[in-house]
């Protein structure tokens, strides 16, 4: 049995990688709500400081701030932050992405790529390098370089020289 293997069930994944913050729909039920919040579950966003890990048995707060519908079990974004600030030992730093809705990027693959870096996974560098679709162009990369500007990822200066040397200067 494998790693996977053996990892299926005990944990839960909810993701989402929209701009804004918005509830994590828990459970689906076709003419109910679905079973809730009953198994350990970790969340990704991009407005979360990293991976949080909630289990219902475990932790009450957030457990407590689940909003049962007619057709979903949701617990608000603003549970799973507080839990995340109030529980640091519940999260695995990183930066989750962002779906910048511009169709070509796969957030989920980018997400991947942050955990399974090239010094720690040499083989599956080839892999991500071999996924990402081609580039637009120059307008593209400059997007992108301020896109990572406007997050902080790159002061000023360093957005300035990279757009020169793209710019041939």
């Amino acid at each position: 049995m494998d790693l996977q293997d053996a990892a299926r069930g005990l944990w839960s994944v909810k993701a989402q990688t929209s701009a804004n913050k918005s509830a994590f729909r828990l459970t689906n039920g076709l003419g109910g709500s679905g079973k809730g919040f009953q198994e350990p579950t970790v969340f990704v966003s991009p407005h979360l400081p990293g991976l949080v890990f909630i289990d219902p048995a475990l932790h009450d707060e957030p457990a407590s701030a689940v909003r049962v519908k007619p057709d979903a079990v949701e617990l608000p974004f603003g549970a799973v932050s507080a839990h995340a600030q109030n529980h640091p030992e519940c999260v695995a730093v990183l930066v989750a992405p962002r779906n910048e809705g511009r169709g070509a990027e796969n957030p989920f693959l980018a997400y991947a790529e942050t955990i399974a870096t090239p010094d720690r996974f040499p083989r599956l560098a080839t892999m991500f390098a071999a996924a990402k679709p081609p580039s637009a162009g120059r307008a593209a990369e400059i997007a992108e370089l301020l896109a990572m500007k406007q997050s902080g990822a790159i002061s000023d200066a360093q957005f300035n020289a990279l757009v020169d040397r793209l710019a041939g200067i």
